[in-house]
């Protein structure tokens, strides 16, 4: 099945090199992890659109 996720992110960081945050979709609840890095203290995750 296919799905175009629509993530929710945790509120920590796995501290493994590199980085990862985790996340859930809110359509299937498939889990899944994304390497992000920090610019100036914030999160800044790669097709995260932050509104």
């Amino acid at each position: 099945m296919d799905c175009s996720h629509v993530k929710e992110y945790s509120n920590y960081v796995l501290m493994s090199n590199p980085p990862k945050v985790t996340w859930k979709c809110k359509k299937c609840g498939e889990n899944g992890t994304e390497t992000y890095k920090a610019i100036h203290n914030r999160l800044v995750i790669k097709d995260r659109i932050r509104k």
